[in-house]
C-alpha cells in the first residue's frame, strides 16, 4: 500500500468544478479534491509527469468572493494513473506559485 505523504487537509469536493489551461483557455479536467499544496483532477486527456501549467480554476457562484471568479496558479503534475472509469485518467498536481489572495481562497472557502 502507498504512503500518504500529505501534511495537509484534503477537501473531497462534491462537485466537479473546471480546470483550465490559461495558455490555450482550454478545460483539461475537473477538480476532485484539493489542499493548499496540490489538488487531483480527472481528465480524458493523459497529461506527462513534470509537466508545468498555468492553470485556472473556476469557482461556482455560490463560492465567489470579492469579485474573484477564479483562482489562478502554476502547477507540476507530479504522477498520472487510469481513472477507475474508462477512458479517464486521475491526475496529482503540486502547486508551484500562487497569491497570497489566491492560497487564502482556497484555505477559507474549498478547504
Amino acid at each position: 500500500m502507498i504512503k500518504d505523504k500529505r501534511h495537509n487537509k484534503r477537501r473531497h469536493l462534491i462537485e466537479y468544478f473546471d480546470v483550465v489551461n490559461v495558455k490555450n483557455n482550454q478545460v483539461i479536467g475537473h477538480l476532485v479534491d484539493i489542499t493548499a499544496e496540490g489538488m487531483m483532477i480527472i481528465s480524458k486527456d493523459l497529461i506527462p509527469e513534470n509537466t508545468t501549467s498555468f492553470l485556472e480554476i473556476k469557482l461556482p457562484k455560490e463560492l465567489k468572493r470579492d469579485h474573484a471568479d477564479y483562482i489562478d496558479f502554476e502547477a507540476k503534475v507530479l504522477w498520472t494513473r487510469k481513472n477507475i472509469n474508462p477512458g479517464y485518467y486521475s491526475i496529482g498536481f503540486q502547486i508551484i506559485s500562487i497569491t497570497e489572495e489566491n492560497l487564502k481562497i482556497i484555505k477559507e472557502t474549498i478547504l
